[in-house]
């Protein structure tokens, strides 16, 4: 079983989030009255996720948990340019660029095919992380080869959808990954609760007072963030804006992508 999904979904209701399980990487229910069987009964829970694994997590806000949300929808590139752009992020394949079904993709990647062109927006750096508390419960890290004695969070790895995505073999045979999830924000959370260590972009941990970084000077990862159109129409007006208001905004952004600040 895909434990992940699952003490994420404990770890929030531990907190009094009454959680309730979703259609994996979608935002459908899967019980039949949606948020309205948002539970936090551990067996409730349980059962959902042990009769899918993969599902994801839904929160039922207001009264029922104690949290409000304010879902602010910011659409700067149309205010600024009147235009609209269909952005496909983190793709494995580029097949719907050439079905002009999107016109730009994000991917970690370099198209090594097609009539596609692609642009680098920028590197990022990824590290090791692990909760504040955490090496003071368990054996001390001084070097990588004392990584073996510690668990992972990981990728399922038949749903890895990018080769670029494979990076703990990096650490060597030995570690151990008994907790696995295809969705990395899945395995963010369960690393701020402390169930082991993960390797994170620094853009993603940056911020979280609840880790920090193991090994930054022993470990460090870095990768890629590609922009592909189709060779038609990278002379369009608005893609050619659109590209350049992207790598822009990632160059402004530079330190943070590259763990600096």
């Amino acid at each position: 079983m895909n434990a992940t999904m699952l003490d994420a979904a404990l770890a929030y209701a531990a907190r009094g989030w009454a959680v309730h399980p979703l259609v994996p990487f979608a935002k459908t229910p899967l019980t039949a009255h949606g948020f309205k069987d948002a539970s936090t009964d551990v067996g409730q829970i349980t059962r959902w996720w042990t009769a899918t694994p993969d599902a994801n997590i839904g929160v039922a806000t207001g009264k029922i948990s104690g949290i409000t949300v304010l879902d602010w929808d910011e659409k700067p590139w149309e205010e600024k340019f009147g235009e609209s752009v269909t952005l496909l992020a983190l793709v494995q394949k580029h097949g719907l660029l050439p079905k002009r079904e999107v016109d730009v993709a994000i991917s970690l990647a370099r198209p090594s095919e097609g009539r596609l062109m692609a642009r680098k927006v920028t590197d990022y750096k990824l590290g090791l992380f692990a909760t504040n508390d955490y090496p003071a419960t368990a054996p001390k890290i001084r070097k990588l080869a004392d990584l073996a004695q510690h668990p992972f969070i990981g990728y399922t790895e038949e749903h890895i959808f990018a080769p670029e995505l494979n990076y703990l073999h990096n650490l060597g045979a030995n570690i151990k990954v008994p907790i696995k999830s295809s969705n990395l924000i899945a395995q963010f959370n369960a690393a701020k609760s402390g169930l082991g260590i993960c390797v994170l972009p620094y853009f993603l941990a940056k911020g979280e007072t609840k880790l920090k970084p193991i090994l930054r000077d022993e470990f460090i990862l870095t990768r890629s963030f590609w922009l592909t159109v189709h060779e038609d129409q990278k002379k369009l007006a608005r893609i050619k804006r659109f590209s350049d208001f992207v790598c822009n905004e990632a160059k402004r952004c530079q330190d943070v992508f590259l763990g600096l600040s």
